[in-house]
């Protein structure tokens, strides 16, 4: 029962606290990107702008924040150098570095960003015009 009591004095002092604050983190983020993919007023809207704005700012300091974190720190922890980072055969002895929450979040946000980046209304006559963008979007 030590164990337990070490793990929930943890989560309930350090984990929760964080876990909070990445979920809020990512619902406003999760927010801006609807503001900005459903607003599809003609020209310049000023709530599209913030909102986008705002997701840019929110999604790519995490990424930098997570980057610089698991390059500074982390790359040589012994929880990550005994990681599979294999994206397609991972193996079922070892946890997979893809499957965790933090890596995950990092991956919507990216794809949060290009949603940002790229509607019809953003992206440029060539991006428009190609002939794999209208299917996709």
């Amino acid at each position: 029962n030590l164990t337990a009591e070490i793990v929930t004095h943890k989560w309930e002092t350090f984990g929760l606290r964080w876990f909070s604050r990445c979920f809020v983190h990512q619902v406003a983020c999760w927010c801006c990107a609807a503001f900005v993919c459903l607003d599809d007023t003609v020209g310049y809207s000023p709530f599209r702008v913030g909102a986008r704005i705002c997701l840019l700012t929110l999604a790519l300091g995490y990424l930098a924040t997570f980057a610089a974190l698991f390059l500074l720190c982390g790359n040589n922890e012994q929880w990550f150098l005994h990681m599979d980072f294999s994206l397609f055969y991972a193996s079922a002895n070892k946890i997979n570095f893809w499957q965790l929450l933090v890596v995950r979040n990092a991956n919507e946000l990216m794809l949060m960003v290009l949603l940002a980046l790229l509607p019809p209304w953003y992206a440029g006559d060539h991006v428009r015009h190609s002939r794999f963008y209208a299917p996709v979007w």
